[in-house]
């Protein structure tokens, strides 16, 4: 842009503005000078051309009419010969015959000649051309006939001659008309193509004419770039030069071409003292010297990225002073003009580096925090449960007893006081499980009517405690079944109904259940018409240990975790909670949860549950011998006494090592096993017991504890128990653990044969003895192989992934004939069907042992045979 102000005058008076202009003007008149003289010169140019191409089609023309004019001269010559009659008849019929060649040529030509075909479109011209042509054909025998015949038919021929002269006469007059018109059609044509030409050679020089100022414009963009190029890289250096981070530059020998300010502080290094040296012997640490020479070289010879262009990378420096210290940077390539060079970004971070270390000890120090917490959740949990299992389990067995009223009423008070601590302790494990992600999903078949209306029906002494009154409303009759974790329902609802009991006083509590098929979820709603709660508490009341306000922790008890618990379930479960209140006008609590409709197939059968009371067990049940390994003098006592009250016999061991002695003695159906036992820990003597030869390495173990954290739970699988009785003990419990050693019991002896020889036999004889090998075979490495992945313990941890392995497996068995190893996998498939892993995995720990003896089976039939 010109500079503000007056222009200066140059020293021949006229100013640098001016003579800008003058150029232009003077560019504009030559480029029309060139232009006028290009264009009058293509005009003179064209106009001889055109009077070139008359002349050659007037040439063109002149000859093609010459030529039709000739063939009547040459029709009038060789009618001359034949009226000759001074020449000897020889020498006549020779030139007759002569010119009539000729003439006979003209014709032929004038019917076959391209260039006169436009003529011959014409119907006179093309009639008279067929008439000569027919009256020659006619005259051809004659004049190739002998001499005798021709000289005595000249009169007749003569006469067809005189004949022919008009139609010829009248072929050569339309030749004429016809090529006047040709011609002149033709220099029409060629003023036209001229004309064009002119155009397009005008047009021509207009574009190289745009073409020149193009280049003249393009010149002088390429200036301007030029300067505005050399403004950036002025600007360019001035920006390197005062940038925070160091920038450094080097060619493909590794030599120092850039240094900036930034990098001179950084590094120790003058500007001057570094350029030309090479970068790795100056701020590359000995220890990374040989790294950078092969990845330097790899690159080279392959051009492979491993820190060029990867963004930013940690790494070390030195100083000049040979101090180490982290920088952080990033690598690019470009082309200089020797060739390609590394730039590089880098900045210091020692400082950040140790504020990570201390953010990092810092985590340690939390995570060691939460540790210890977890830590001493499992020790209180042990702690609290330990007494506890003694008192409930001492109550559970003085309501078998003779009591009178007052006795009754009072293991009731201490029976609900115990049940409110085991419920506190509950729920902080539960809490745990929960945060940490451990809860464990069952899905089953249920109807969460009938679930809810045995919750209500336990609850119905509390409400009534307290003047209220539970009902329960389901709003679609024939939504009776789900597929979901019944368990975990409970607790939902326990803990909402608990809650709506607490905080109401003579009033009702409603439970509804109602489906929303749409939207495939089923809701369900527990109303009261208690206290309420204000529009500020609601966001707050799921929270953890929220009691809402201090009058009702001082009118009624709670640790305010319950609604923090059935967030966190219903969160688990993949559904949604949420409140509805108003203070003095009670709450609604919904909570949304998946449909999952189940078939009725599925529906559970419903089961009779042994009850506590002693009136209730089962005397039918076979009687077990059971080792009983506790540590603490209570609890062995109560243990001992429920055993007996189900029938049972137990032997005592007061700590692992002990047991571990008497399982290599005696054998026994079962084994209870303590966890926390002083010189030999629960875990330890399963170990042992299941390594061992002993009578009892495959006792079913069950471990009773009260470290019931999921970590823990799969600790105690993994050494070999088969499932966990968590402290405080109960008769249903215990009952139901001993109910499963019977069906693992069953598994083995009602079974039936390992192999079904009738159907082996019927099947070899059907596919052939070579087949059969085959298959077998086939089988064969199928099951060693399952048996070493899929069915080996500390392998089962994925129960979902093996149904698809043990449908496929029981089919084979089933087909070959492994009756006993057919059964076992089906009953596995069928727990996996309804998603109870726990028995699914008890029973695939007895796969091994069925293999292997279904193979010793088949040994032995073989021999047999």
């Amino acid at each position: 842009m010109p500079p503000d102000g007056p222009a200066k005058p140059n020293l021949d008076g006229m100013t640098t503005t001016h003579r800008a202009r003058a150029n232009t003007w003077f560019g504009a008149l030559l480029a029309f000078v060139v232009f006028s003289a290009c264009a009058v010169g293509i005009y003179y140019l064209s106009a001889d051309a055109r009077r070139e191409i008359d002349a050659l089609a007037t040439a063109n023309a002149d000859s093609t009419q010459w030529a039709l004019a000739q063939s009547e001269v040459e029709l009038l010559a060789l009618l001359s010969e034949t009226l000759r009659s001074d020449l000897p008849e020889e020498q006549q019929i020779e030139n007759v015959r002569r010119r009539f060649d000729v003439f006979y040529s003209r014709v032929k030509t004038m019917q076959e000649s391209a260039v006169l075909a436009g003529l011959r479109q014409d119907d006179d011209a093309r009639a008279n051309l067929s008439d000569v042509s027919d009256r020659l054909d006619t005259i051809v025998p004659i004049i190739d006939g002998p001499d005798a015949a021709l000289i005595a038919a000249l009169p007749e021929i003569t006469s067809q001659f005189d004949a022919m002269r008009p139609a010829v006469r009248d072929v050569s007059l339309i030749g004429v008309g016809y090529f006047s018109r040709v011609a002149d059609a033709q220099r029409t044509r060629v003023a036209d193509a001229l004309l064009r030409l002119g155009l397009l050679t005008t047009l021509l020089v207009a574009a190289l004419s745009v073409t020149a100022l193009a280049l003249v414009k393009s010149f002088r963009n390429a200036t301007r770039d030029g300067l505005e190029k050399a403004e950036a890289q002025k600007r360019m250096a001035l920006i390197v030069s005062t940038s925070l981070d160091a920038i450094i530059a080097v060619n493909l020998k590794g030599q120092v071409i850039e240094f900036n300010e930034a990098a001179e502080k950084i590094f120790g290094y003058a500007r001057d003292e570094i350029i030309g040296q090479n970068m790795a012997e100056k701020i590359v640490p000995d220890k990374l010297h040989a790294a950078h020479e092969t990845g330097m070289k790899r690159y080279i010879r392959t051009r492979e990225r491993r820190v060029l262009g990867q963004g930013r990378v940690q790494l070390e420096a030195k100083h000049k002073s040979g101090r180490i210290f982290p920088v952080e940077l990033s690598i690019s390539s470009a082309e200089g003009p020797d060739g390609e060079i590394f730039v590089s970004y880098l900045r210091d971070i020692s400082n950040r580096v140790v504020k990570e270390e201390e953010l990092v000890k810092a985590r340690d120090k939390a995570v060691a925090g939460e540790k210890a917490k977890a830590d001493l959740v499992a020790v209180m949990s042990h702690e609290m449960r330990t007494p506890l299992n003694g008192i409930v389990g001492a109550l559970e067995l003085l309501k078998t007893t003779e009591l009178n009223k007052t006795q009754a009423n009072m293991t009731d008070v201490m029976g609900t006081s115990a049940e409110m601590l085991l419920h506190h302790v509950n729920a902080v494990l539960d809490m745990s499980r929960l945060e940490a992600g451990a809860a464990e999903t069952i899905k089953r078949p249920f109807d969460p009517a009938t679930v809810a209306q045995e919750l209500l029906s336990s609850l119905k002494m509390s409400a009534q405690n307290r003047g209220n009154k539970l009902k329960l409303n389901v709003l679609d009759p024939d939504f009776n079944l789900v597929l979901g974790d019944p368990g975990k329902f409970r607790q939902i609802l326990t803990n909402l109904v608990s809650n709506a009991i607490k905080f109401t006083s003579h009033g009702t509590i409603n439970v509804e259940i109602e489906p929303h098929f749409a939207e495939e979820q089923w809701e369900l709603r527990v109303s009261d018409d208690g206290i309420g709660i204000s529009e500020e508490d609601q966001a707050r009341v799921f929270d953890d240990f929220v009691t809402l306000d201090t009058s009702y922790t001082r009118a009624q008890e709670g640790s305010g975790l319950g609604l923090a618990i059935v967030r966190r379930l219903v969160k688990h479960l993949g559904g949604e909670i949420g409140v509805e209140s108003e203070t003095g006008a009670g709450s609604v609590f919904w909570v949304r949860l998946p449909t999952n409709v189940a078939s009725e197939t599925s529906r559970p059968q419903h089961q009779e549950r042994l009850s506590p009371r002693i009136a209730r067990i089962d005397q039918t049940r076979p009687k077990l011998s059971i080792l009983l390994v506790e540590d603490n003098a209570i609890n062995r006592v109560v243990a001992r006494e429920m055993l007996a009250r189900l029938g049972h016999s137990c032997i005592e061991a007061y700590n692992g090592a002990e047991a571990v002695k008497l399982a290599e003695i005696k054998p026994f159906d079962a084994i209870l096993m303590d966890i926390s036992m002083p010189d030999m820990d629960g875990v330890e003597a399963t170990t042992l017991i299941k390594a061992g030869t002993g009578p009892n390495a495959q006792t079913p173990i069950f471990a009773v504890t009260a470290h019931a954290m999921p970590a823990d739970v799969d600790r105690f699988r993994a050494a070999g128990m088969v499932d966990v009785l968590v402290k405080p003990i109960g008769l249903e419990r215990l009952e139901d653990l001993l109910s499963l050693r019977e069906q693992l019991d069953t598994l083995h002896d009602d079974a039936g044969p390992y192999w079904d020889k009738t159907h082996q036999r019927d099947l070899r004889e059907v596919i052939g003895e070579e087949k059969w090998r085959e298959l077998m075979k086939l089988f064969v490495e199928e099951m060693d192989a399952a048996c070493e992945t899929i069915f080996a313990r500390g392998h089962r941890s994925d129960m979902e992934s093996l149904r698809p392995d043990v449908h496929k497996l029981a089919g084979s068995a089933s087909t070959l004939g492994a009756s006993r190893l057919g059964v076992l996998l089906r009953r596995i498939e069928e727990q996996l069907d309804v998603n109870d892993h726990h028995a699914a995995r008890e029973l695939i720990g007895l796969v091994p042992e069925c293999w292997t003896n279904t193979c010793s089976d088949e040994m032995r039939g073989q021999d047999a045979d």
